[in-house]
């Protein structure tokens, strides 16, 4: 499924899907057993990624404007207007609460819980944490899902790849991630997938949707504008030949990655408890709430 069609899919569902919550970690195994460092492991493909992926939006969206505070109650918002409201005898503050519905497929504020997790995890002498992330997304099945992007770099490491989480009866999880530690060959490219953001996408297309044009608008919506398009301002100079430096427009990565090990799995998740999914070198630590819409 392309971007286009998931985000078509979501906007014209005619039933209102429920949400998932996803509280997901990957963690580096700093421990190994002796068998395992004994092991040869197999030299691994280049990774095709596919073809659209969403990234999760690392800082959140601005919830509303202030004046306001926000309080968190089953995992949802409730901001606080204040307002101010003036008169003669004295000034009275009135309070509304707002429930505000979270944004898809960006990092959820305020998980003390989980960064409690990650802490003390990050703390002991035997484990690491390489990737972790918060967010809500819908609950569709899997034909009408789509992978999300996973990377991270922490000291030498190099974690990436991709997941899917969806429901059919019960919840799933499909992921391939890969591990791998820094090279000093800086002539080859690591792998970068195709990603695309939801909510801008959402919105883009939301508002193309609602603007589309009449059809007695076809002239005026689209030949015109594209002969605007064409018409160059007198004082745009085109550059000459020894002016273009196309060299200048290639980023070299500092560091390759070579992929070490992978973890490529579909189970079903328990929903509500935190899965494991365990690798001798790294680990996949996912916890899956299902929230009526």
């Amino acid at each position: 499924m392309t971007s286009n069609e998931y985000i078509n899919h979501f906007i014209d569902r005619s039933d209102k899907n429920s949400l998932l919550k996803i509280d997901f970690f990957v963690i580096q195994n700093l421990s190994i057993e002796d068998d395992d460092l004994k092991e040869e492991w197999k030299n691994l493909d280049s990774f095709l990624f596919s073809k659209d992926l969403i990234t999760i939006q690392e800082e959140p969206t601005k919830l509303i404007s202030s004046p306001t505070y926000l309080s968190v109650e089953n995992n949802f918002f409730t901001a606080n207007n204040i307002e101010i409201i003036q008169n003669p005898q004295e000034e009275e503050i009135v309070k509304k609460d707002i429930k505000i519905e979270p944004l898809l497929y960006e990092r959820v504020p305020f998980q003390n819980d989980m960064r409690e997790i990650e802490n003390n995890l990050n703390r002991s002498r035997d484990y690491r944490v390489l990737y972790y992330n918060s967010w809500y997304q819908p609950a569709f099945n899997k034909d009408k899902s789509i992978p999300i992007a996973i990377e991270s770099f922490k000291k030498d490491k190099r974690l990436y790849g991709e997941i899917m989480i969806y429901k059919e009866r019960f919840i799933h999880i499909a992921g391939r991630l890969r591990l791998g530690e820094k090279s000093e060959d800086n002539y080859m490219i690591n792998a970068v997938p195709n990603t695309f953001n939801f909510q801008s996408l959402l919105e883009e297309m939301s508002y193309n949707k609602e603007s589309k044009p009449l059809e007695d608008d076809y002239w005026i919506e689209t030949i015109f504008n594209k002969v605007s398009l064409g018409l160059l301002d007198s004082s745009y100079e085109i550059p000459k030949e020894d002016k273009i430096y196309t060299d200048e427009l290639i980023d070299k990565p500092d560091y390759f990655y070579p992929d070490l090990y992978e973890i490529n799995k579909e189970i079903k998740i328990e929903a509500g408890e935190f899965n494991f999914i365990d690798h001798p070198y790294f680990s996949v630590l996912v916890k899956v709430e299902e929230i009526a819409n």
